[in-house]
């Protein structure tokens, strides 16, 4: 039996569906799938969602570093902060 063909767009609806409560087994049946890859797409948009936060957390950690360092570089020159 093989898999069926499923677009980005339908792995992020079972993978949000799933995760708002909704049976993996009642999506697995509704989409044709193994019950276990709903779960596989599940863990997948989890990791993908974690990796975008961190990524975000980093990014603005180094533009709060970067205007701490703007501020003093503004203070050392006797400058207004802003």
């Amino acid at each position: 039996m093989s898999r069926p063909k499923l677009t980005d767009e339908r792995r992020r609806e079972i993978a949000l569906r799933a995760a708002s409560g909704e049976s993996p087994m009642s999506l697995a049946r509704e989409y044709g799938i193994a019950r276990s890859w709903v779960y596989e797409l599940l863990n997948d948009a989890v990791e993908n969602y974690t990796a975008k936060l961190t990524k975000a957390k980093k990014e603005l950690e180094y533009r709060e570093q970067a205007a701490k360092l703007a501020r003093k570089r503004r203070l050392a020159r006797n400058e207004p902060t802003t």
